[in-house]
């Protein structure tokens, strides 16, 4: 499926482009249907996008009380007597959504559904037995139904694990039927299994003094060996914080062969911390670098690239 890449200045206009983006979804949404379910994603990331978006419903531009949102997730265990202790604790993922984006609309939404981060709520295990029977016949890609399909990477991977860890619960609770049970826990322990039977073991030379070691690949889809889904010399991406100087020795193993991706475009790269410790880009020959940039926040200073398949660096 193409993919619209857009370029922004930096983290508060990318919050401003994304915000747009979903406000005119929702008014078209709005035009046809008069309800709008609005899916909340877990993290900071989407802080500035929810300032934004309430700024839009306080304008009136948007009716919030044709709006529904839901949130996938809420930490187990919190501290807390009843159900709206825990949801009030500053830890929760409820108390966040509050304060980055339901404690600023002046209209509330029409229903907000945040997870009560409590195992045994009665009203949601009934749910619980219907809904591992539905994930069973509609989520999984095998004929005895226990492989699930994990949609890849990104939001689609996102929402596979967290239904695995949900399953998992599902599968150790002991207010559920027998029946229910086993069905989650062979949904959990198929689609591992079918991850694990899939992996391939490679070796990794010795290089930079470094000891060599065999590597685990995994393949993103249980129901396609990485032997297949992963083959040697396929496009690369490798990014994150290394926290390691750039004539380290593990450094340097890990992107021997590799094109620096920031610095393929002009762009170099910054010390990340005070230390120098390298947050870095790195792609194969066969993905072309188009633009980079960095953004400071708080210390740490992430950079961001645009690859594309295609002629090499």
């Amino acid at each position: 499926m193409p993919c619209k890449v857009i370029i922004t200045r930096d983290f508060d206009h990318l919050s401003e482009v994304a915000a747009r983006f979903i406000q005119e979804r929702i008014k078209q949404h709005l035009a046809q249907h008069g309800q709008f379910n609005l899916g909340l994603a877990t993290g900071s990331s989407p802080t500035g996008v929810y300032k934004h978006l309430a700024k839009t419903f306080n304008r009136g531009e948007l009716d919030a009380t044709q709006v529904r949102s839901f949130n996938l997730d809420e930490y187990i265990g919190l501290p807390g007597a009843n159900a709206q202790m825990r949801a009030l604790h500053p830890e929760s993922y409820c108390f966040f959504m509050v304060q980055e984006l339901f404690g600023l609309l002046r209209r509330k939404f029409s229903c907000t559904q945040v997870p009560c981060g409590n195992l045994v709520d009665p009203a949601r295990l009934t749910r619980a037995e219907p809904l591992s029977g539905a994930s069973a016949r509609q989520l999984t890609t095998d004929p005895g139904h226990r492989v699930l399909r994990t949609h890849g990477d990104g939001d689609g991977g996102l929402f596979t694990g967290i239904l695995v860890r949900y399953l998992a619960l599902a599968a150790r609770s002991p207010d559920l039927s027998p029946t229910a049970r086993a069905r989650a826990q062979a949904l959990v322990e198929g689609t591992a299994d079918a991850f694990w039977s899939g992996r391939q073991v490679r070796s990794f030379p010795r290089r930079f003094g470094m000891p060599s070691a065999p590597i685990t690949v995994f393949s993103p889809d249980p129901a396609v060996p990485a032997e297949r889904s992963q083959p040697d010399g396929i496009p690369l991406v490798l990014a994150g914080d290394f926290n390691a100087s750039a004539d380290h020795p593990g450094y340097r193993q890990v992107a021997d062969g590799l094109v620096d991706a920031h610095r393929a475009v002009g762009a170099g790269w910054v010390r990340t911390w005070p230390l120098g410790r390298r947050s870095d880009g790195r792609s194969s020959p066969r993905r072309r670098s188009t633009a980079s940039s960095s953004v400071a926040l708080r210390r740490h200073r992430p950079r961001y690239r645009k690859t594309r398949a295609g002629k090499p660096c």
